[in-house]
């Protein structure tokens, strides 16, 4: 357990306000005494306890302090002086509502009502919890202590329904528990899949609970909508109803959530209004992250969740960060998970929603009811600014969030410009969640409890991440949807967020650019395994050597097809040999170069293998090319002889017309090697963007390198088909090569018609 206690020697309150919030501190804090120089987020405060510190200090004092006052004055002595400053006003408490058949849903409660219209009673809004029992379970009194907290709270025996076109909640003066008991062997988890159904908004109740007898313990699986709870509710809830099944006489409520939301309806907030329309002036950004899958027409709330330790140094680091800045816990997480969705997303303006408890009066803080409302969070993590910065603007926007949280979501909504859009939801898609809420479990005489997990198959947002502190650090749990996202990448998400807030936390001066996400795993991966391509090939031999000794492997199998036409191994290798012997006679030797203009053809084939053979390496150059593009580049290469192919090209150079049958002549036997590895294959010349185009060189040993790659990684055999299909006719002429011919695999050659032929690529 946490032991929260004060560094500073103990001061006594010197005046009564002084004293009153000496013991509201001890009271939020469940301390025995604070003393006036005590700091309240030193001994354990974050922002849910400082809004029910603001509330108490409202009930005893009568003055209503602004959240943010409780950061810059964190002791009783401060606040004491700016209560004194701002005395004058009178705490008001919330009045009893009118008795009447039909109240007006609140705001958070008609958008409920509405999403839960539209997907037709799903289970995305039930807030189930599940208990293992052991021990003297008396399944009466579980019903009793139902049907007590039905009768104690109006919210839940009240119906939600349409009444002249407007959703409005009706309090029924009675309504049956529902209450189940069953003796079942089927596995827990069964049993619970069975529980989770949709509830009835018109009928109710909203609330039942199971009792499960089984062979050695008992299974207690309770389930609430969220139109009537949320996370404080239900606390509440467990509190009130261990002490029913207990016997304990609970202290009368004397205001219920109706009370509630008619004296919202009577709340001026056109200054909290003004504020977050502000806020939006601009349009929010879509946020644009790297999915898995396609996004679906209509969001998907198909979810699952993952999770993870994160280690006590990380948290320790966060709240010396804390002390640093004056920011909350929260504050340091959240600022840490937008500069995650910035490197992500490579976006500078982030909206992340964030649960509030809503509960700003103190009369709320025992209620049942969804009180709970949603504040969109912007932030502008961009790459140039420090990250202590950028948590001090959030920092800023997060009191400035607190301060206006009661105007409702659902009206921020109506009154910005959002893009609709049926796929996601308004404003943002991703959550980001403090688990702070006082923690409250049941606890029944002669009964032992344990809380079991319930496996989320329902996701809101496409991400919503919930931290929680632990006695080991922290545990993040992330929730997505499984329409966009793989398990493997959501855990991916939250390794790297550790990573992140480890970097954050050393280095808080570093900017969001110099800040990395990826591990130490993930960095050995990358700079060692991915490039560990060592492998053996044959470096003694050069692209001729390979050919023939495939064209002997398999000399009838088919090598190129182009349309119509078809040549085997044999008759490629005995054309090629026939185009060598004339190029020898022109003086083609090692390192020295052939120009080729040929149209897509099985000639534009033999062409490069019969170059090759006579020793020479090859320039490829696309007809195509305006004529001065192919003036230079046989200026600058200087070859011995051009060979071309349904080409014309005006040069002194000698050319070769393989169009001309007597090119064709001879045995077309093999002829003497004459280069090595080491010698050049060819030249590839860049597009000359930035200038003039530059040949690049490239030997015999590194092609024969490339080929071995594709044969034993992309296992490229004699059964396969390889497809030279690119909008320029050398484009891709290498792997042609590699993967083709050198495999033994038959090489289609598409023509420039066809890849022009909108009909043939479809």
């Amino acid at each position: 357990e946490i032991e929260a206690k004060s560094e500073r020697e103990y001061v006594a309150p010197r005046n009564e306000t002084e004293e009153q919030i000496c013991k509201v501190f001890a009271d939020v804090l469940g301390l025995e005494k604070v003393g006036i120089k005590d700091n309240f987020f030193e001994m354990g405060g974050h922002s849910l306890r400082a809004t029910r510190v603001i509330n108490q200090i409202e009930k005893v004092t009568g003055v209503r302090l602004a959240l943010k006052t409780i950061f810059s004055n964190s002791t009783p002595e401060g606040l004491s002086a700016r209560v004194l400053e701002e005395s004058g006003t009178q705490y008001e408490p919330i009045p009893k509502a009118k008795e009447k058949a039909y109240y007006p849903m609140s705001s958070t409660q008609k958008r409920t009502y509405l999403i839960n219209q539209m997907e037709d009673g799903g289970t995305a809004y039930n807030m189930p919890q599940n208990y293992r029992m052991t021990g003297d379970v008396q399944a009466e009194k579980l019903q009793r202590a139902l049907e007590g907290m039905m009768e104690r709270h109006e919210i839940l025996r009240t119906r939600f329904l349409m009444v002249d076109g407007e959703p409005v909640q009706k309090i029924e003066r009675q309504m049956k528990a529902d209450f189940t008991y069953e003796e079942s062997d089927q596995p827990e988890a069964e049993l619970m899949q069975d529980f989770l159904k949709p509830f009835d908004l018109e009928k109710g109740p909203l609330v039942r609970i199971k009792a499960v007898k089984r062979e050695t313990d008992y299974l207690l699986l309770i389930d609430m909508h969220h139109i009537v709870s949320d996370g404080m509710s239900m606390g509440v809830f467990l509190q009130e109803y261990s002490g029913l099944y207990r016997g304990d006489t609970l202290t009368p409520i004397t205001k219920q959530y109706k009370d509630y939301s008619e004296w919202m309806r009577t709340r001026d907030l056109r200054r909290q209004r003004e504020y977050w329309v502000n806020e939006f002036s601009d349009e929010a950004p879509v946020l644009d992250l790297p999915y898995d899958f396609k996004r679906p027409q209509e969001q998907s709330y198909a979810g699952a969740m993952v999770g993870t330790p994160i280690r006590k140094e990380i948290r320790e680091k966060i709240g010396e960060l804390c002390q640093k800045t004056g920011a909350t816990e929260y504050m340091v997480l959240l600022a840490g998970f937008m500069v995650l969705l910035h490197k992500y997303s490579r976006q500078e303006d982030v909206v992340v929603g964030s649960p509030i408890s809503g509960r700003t009066h103190k009369d709320t803080e025992q209620m049942l009811g969804m009180f709970i409302n949603t504040l969109g969070m912007r932030g502008r993590p961009t790459v140039d600014k420090p990250f202590i910065e950028f948590l001090k603007e959030v920092k800023e926007t997060a009191l400035n969030a607190y301060e206006h949280q009661e105007y409702p979501f659902e009206e921020l909504v109506e009154a910005v410009e959002v893009r609709r859009d049926m796929s996601r939801n308004p404003l943002f898609d991703v959550m980001f969640v403090l688990q702070n809420n006082e923690e409250k479990s049941l606890e029944m005489s002669d009964v032992k409890l344990e809380q079991t997990g319930v496996a989320s198959t329902v996701a809101k947002f496409d991400l919503t991440l919930s931290m929680g502190a632990t006695r080991d650090g922290y545990w993040a749990g992330l929730e997505y949807c499984t329409a966009l996202f793989t398990e493997e990448t959501a855990k991916g998400i939250l390794s790297h967020f550790e990573e992140l807030l480890e970097q954050i936390t050393i280095h808080p001066n570093q900017t969001i650019g110099e800040v990395e996400i990826i591990t130490k795993k993930e960095r050995n991966c990358i700079l060692k395994e991915f490039n560990d391509t060592y492998a053996e090939y044959p470096r003694d031999k050069t692209i001729v050597d390979l050919f023939e000794e495939q064209v002997a492997k398999t000399p009838e199998n088919i090598a190129v097809v182009f349309e119509e036409e078809r040549i085997s191994y044999r008759e490629l290798n005995r054309k090629a040999n026939q185009l060598a012997e004339k190029l020898r006679q022109e003086g083609v030797g090692p390192d020295q170069f052939v120009a080729i203009l040929a149209e897509r053809s099985i000639e534009m084939i033999v062409g490069i293998y019969g170059i090759l053979k006579a020793g020479g390496a090859y320039v490829p150059m696309d007809p195509a090319y305006p004529e001065d593009r192919i003036e230079y580049m046989l200026s600058d290469c200087k070859p011995k002889a051009v060979v071309t192919y349904k080409a014309t090209v005006k040069t002194e150079i000698p050319v070769i017309d393989l169009t001309d049958a007597s090119v064709f002549t001879g045995e077309g036997e093999n002829l003497i090697h004459v280069n090595t590895p080491n010698n050049l294959i060819y030249v590839i010349y860049t597009s000359g963007t930035t200038g003039k185009p530059k040949g690049v060189m490239i030997e015999h040993q590194g092609v024969s390198n490339l080929r071995n790659y594709f044969v034993q990684s992309l296992k490229v055999t004699e059964r396969d088909s390889i497809l030279q299909f690119s909008n320029q006719a050398f484009d891709g002429s290498v792997w042609d090569l590699t993967m083709g011919l050198l495999t033994g695999a038959t090489l289609y050659v598409v023509s420039d018609e066809k890849i022009n032929d909108t009909n043939y690529m479809s």
